[in-house]
């Protein structure tokens, strides 16, 4: 191979490995969250968005600024039966779990539970697992 097809290559190569890296490099540690100390907030759900890496919530408590909920990736939700239609933008809706540490940011992740109290919807992680669904009219 003359100098230029290996430049080329070695220019090829070094986007990809950037590209590959790129997402894992992205993702973000759980470590600054508190496990022992989750809190609760209860508000008007204003966005339910459906899509990697998180499925994501606004939650707007009444006379406060809303919370960005980072719940699971989408397959991980999925998987507990909870459907992009389970939650609708005007539901009043409780979550549960912990805060980043820096109040500013109104960030809460390491759900433990959700619940829609109009119907009896909620969804409860378990220790380990994707989560379990309790659908209104449900045993249990």
């Amino acid at each position: 191979m003359n100098g230029w097809r290996w430049r080329l290559l070695a220019v090829t190569m070094a986007v990809c490995v950037a590209f590959a890296a790129g997402p894992a490099a992205a993702h973000h540690s759980y470590s600054i969250y508190d496990r022992d100390k989750p809190i609760t907030i209860e508000g008007e759900l204003t966005e339910f968005a459906w899509r990697n890496p998180h499925v994501i919530l606004t939650v707007k408590p009444e006379g406060e600024d809303p919370y960005r909920i980072e719940w699971f990736a989408i397959h991980r939700v999925g998987r507990s039966g909870v459907q992009p239609d389970s939650l609708k933008p005007g539901d009043h809706v409780i979550v549960t779990g912990s805060r980043h540490p820096e109040k500013k940011y109104r960030i809460l992740t390491l759900i433990r539970e959700i619940t829609r109290p109009s119907d009896g919807w909620s969804w409860t992680r378990p220790k380990y697992g994707s989560g379990t669904l309790h659908r209104p009219g449900e045993g249990g």
